[in-house]
Formats: C-alpha cells, structure tokens, sequence
C-alpha cells in the first residue's frame, strides 16, 4: 500500500472514529437531557395536582375544574391518579403493580417519591400528608414531541455522519497527495541521477521542514558519492600510470636484450635494470594493497597488545635491509617505571608498514642524514616523533600531501609514487591515533603520533 493510501486510511479511520463518537455523544447528551426535562415537567405536574388536591374543598367546583383542564392536561396522553395510603398498603401497592413499574411503586412507598421512564410512558409519583390523611399521586404520560425531537436529530445524523465522513476521505486524499506531492517531485528528481550524472541536486524548498531536510541530506550524500566517484577515477588513472611505467620499462629492457645475442655483461646490466623496476613496480604493487587494506571493512582487522618500543626496534632493523647506511638513532624514553605503559593495542602489521614508510621518507628526503625515532612517555600519551633534516615540504602543500599519488614540488626528483603519506594517514586515522606533520622548509620535516593511554583500539 503506498504511503499516501495509507496515510488517507489513517486519517480518514481516525476522523471516523472521533466523528462518530462525537454523534453517538450527542444523541445520548440530547435523550438525557430530554428525559431530564420531562421528569421535571411531570414533577411539576405532581406539585399542581397536590396543591388542588389540598384546596379542593376551598373552590368552587366549576372552578376547581378549570384549573384543574388548563394546568393538568397540557401532556400527551396524561394521566394522574390520587390515592389514599390506608393502614393496609399492601393491598394498595398490589393494585398498583397492574399499572406502573413495580420498582417504582416499592421506590415510592420507601422513599416518598419515584420516577420511571418506560417504553412507551414516563412517570412521576409523591406521597403527601394533609389533614385528612396521606395520600399518594402518580403522574404519568408520554414525551411524544421529545421522542419526535429525537428521531428527527437521529435522521440528521444517519444522513450528516455518512457525509461528513465522504468529505473527510476525499479532504484526506486531496490533503495527504498535496503533502506527498514533493516527495513525488524528490523521487522524479533522484530517478534522473545516474553514475554520470552525480553533479546533479535535489531542490531544497524548505530545509526547515523534514522533506527539504531529507533533500539535503541525500545532496550532501550526493556530494560524498561523487567526491568518492572522482577520487576512484583519480587514483585508477594515477595507479595505471604509475604501473604503466616500470612494465613498459620492463618490456622495453627486455625486447632491446632478445633483439640480439649480448655479452655477459650486457645481459647482467639489463637484468639488474629489469630487477630494479621489477623491486619498484612490487614496492608499489604492495603499498596498494596497504592502501587497499585500510579502506576495508574494520572489523576484518586483528588487533593485538604489544610493546611501541618493540615495534620501533622491528621497523630500524627493516629499514637497515633497504638503507644499510642509514643513521636513525632510535632514542627511548627513561622516566619508564613499568614497561607495561609502552602497550598498545592494535594492528601490528599496520602499524609496523606506517612507520616503516615515514622512517623511509624520512631516511630518503634528506639524503640520508642523520633521523631521529624518539619515543616520550608523557603524562596520558605516549608520543612517537621522527625528525629529519631533510628538503622539508613547502608550507602551502601540507594540505596536499595526504592525497593519494600527490608529490610535493620539491619530492619529484627522488623515487616514490605519492602513496606513503596517505597510507600512514588512513592507518591512524583507522586507529584513532593523532598524527601531525611539522614541516620546517627547508631545514626538515618532524612528524608525530601521539595515542593516548588507556583509549587503543579495541
């Protein structure tokens, strides 16, 4: 069923509910009412009969009668009664149970005074005492203009409920498809987005209102998505470029060899060029995967416990494989009363490639100079820093270098793809860890990972 069905059922069942309830409240509020005010007409009907009663023997007779045909008879199908209570009332009750409700003549002759509202005829009894005795009077007659009243407001309600209720359903569907309307309007709109077409918006009337708030979400997810689409588009083209090289370096060097027979020599130093592209293009081959890996689904990733200065020792003694001359100088802190405060947890294997790629820049940009790999233990972090004396980056491309295959201007003459930066930033930011980047120009680069104790990875 769709929304605006549903809505225009709900509503309409609703009204329903709230409009007939509010008939059925009527119709029972206005018989109350008029029973109420019979009963107060008959009793004013008892109050009259006693009072002639009482002077019956003080007026003339034609008078008497007068009185008696203008004030009594003025009901439909009235009638009174007037009897004397004597000793014996159980006959007398006995012979007013063939013609009133028994309960209303036990309710009488216990109380002093009853009513009784029968099918047909309504009624009003009284005790009273004069000097000649005590005496009962039973008024009883038929509400036949409040039965009439009745009915005719039961006809306006069987006839105005039905419509009422029609007009409330064609309102419910006119109003629910005007609300419903932009959505509608949203769903033309997003069905003309396709992969190609990812600049385009939704209309944002109102973004104070839930669609309009709605629409702005979808645009900044829009937004999202097509910033992720181009960055896709970026880094294939800059991944094919860079893989591109060191194959076609590679086949080069390899057809010039089989082109004819060579020397020894010949031979060993194209071979030493295909191995140093071949080195190259798996360097980059692994970082991708690195890169790769960081993008998916964290709870894929182990993490473990281990020791930061363990770690670092591990990384110095990868980096003196490919930098055998390198002169890092690994520097521990010595305000450590328990080694246990050196534990982290997280991914090891993470870990250890980004600070083996910041150790290799490092060691790479300033010509092998001396680097500093210094770990502080502070009050609630434990902070990692390398420092270098190297080229440094400019200042105005620190924003610049996280992104993926972006080389500084002054980086281009040294070897590298522009995807080590941008994978340490992934694989703290993974972590939860904080990394900042100080770049001197050109006097060198200090960088730093500080985690704060007590909130690793879990």
């Amino acid at each position: 069923m769709k929304i605006r069905d549903k809505l225009t059922l709900t509503y309409s069942t609703a009204t329903t509910i709230v409009v007939l309830a509010l008939g059925l409240f009527i119709y029972l509020f206005t018989a109350q009412y008029h029973d109420r005010e019979f009963f107060s007409r008959l009793d004013e009907r008892v109050e009259i009969t006693e009072q002639l009663f009482l002077e019956e023997g003080n007026l003339a007779p034609e008078v008497y009668r007068n009185i008696r045909d203008k004030f009594l008879h003025t009901l439909d199908n009235e009638t009174e009664i007037v009897k004397e209570i004597t000793q014996d009332s159980l006959l007398l009750m006995d012979s007013l149970f063939n013609d009133y409700p028994k309960d209303f003549i036990v309710d009488l002759f216990l109380n002093g005074e009853s009513h009784f509202n029968g099918k047909k005829m309504m009624g009003a009894g009284k005790i009273f005492f004069v000097p000649r005795g005590r005496f009962v009077i039973i008024v009883q007659a038929e509400d036949l203009f409040g039965k009439t009243k009745l009915q005719h407001l039961g006809r306006i309600l069987a006839i105005g409920l039905p419509c009422c209720i029609l007009v409330i359903v064609i309102i419910g569907m006119f109003v629910s498809g005007r609300a419903l309307s932009p959505v509608k309007n949203k769903i033309d709109q997003v069905n003309a987005i396709t992969a190609s077409k990812l600049h385009k918006r939704l209309d944002v009337l109102n973004e104070n209102d839930e669609i309009g708030a709605l629409a702005k979400t979808f645009n900044e997810l829009l937004e999202r998505l097509e910033n992720a689409f181009n960055l896709q588009k970026k880094f294939i083209s800059n991944a094919s470029h860079e893989i591109r090289n060191p194959l076609a370096a590679i086949l080069g060097e390899s057809d010039v060899a089989l082109t004819r027979d060579r020397s020894p020599e010949d031979y060993k130093a194209s071979l030493t060029k295909i191995n140093d592209e071949a080195n190259r293009l798996n360097q980059l081959v692994n970082n991708l995967l690195h890169l790769a890996k960081t993008d998916a689904d964290v709870s894929q990733l182990t993490y473990q416990e281990f020791r930061l200065d363990e770690i670092m020792m591990d990384v110095q003694r990868s980096i003196s494989f490919s930098h055998p001359d390198n002169k890092v100088q690994l520097v521990f802190p010595d305000n450590i009363d328990d080694m246990d405060e050196l534990v982290v947890k997280a991914n090891v294997n993470l870990i250890e490639s980004a600070l083996y790629n910041l150790l290799d820049n490092a060691i790479k940009f300033s010509s092998n100079q001396t680097v500093i790999f210094a770990l502080s233990n502070e009050k609630d972090r434990l902070t990692i820093k390398i420092i270098d004396q190297g080229i440094g980056i400019p200042t105005p491309e620190l924003d610049k270098i996280n992104h993926t295959f972006y080389r500084a201007s002054n980086a281009r003459s040294f070897k590298g793809f522009g995807i080590g930066l941008p994978l340490v930033q992934k694989i703290f930011d993974l972590h939860g860890f904080d990394f900042t980047i100080a770049a001197n120009h050109p006097t060198g680069t200090k960088v730093e990972l500080s985690i704060k104790k007590g909130e690793n990875q879990d």
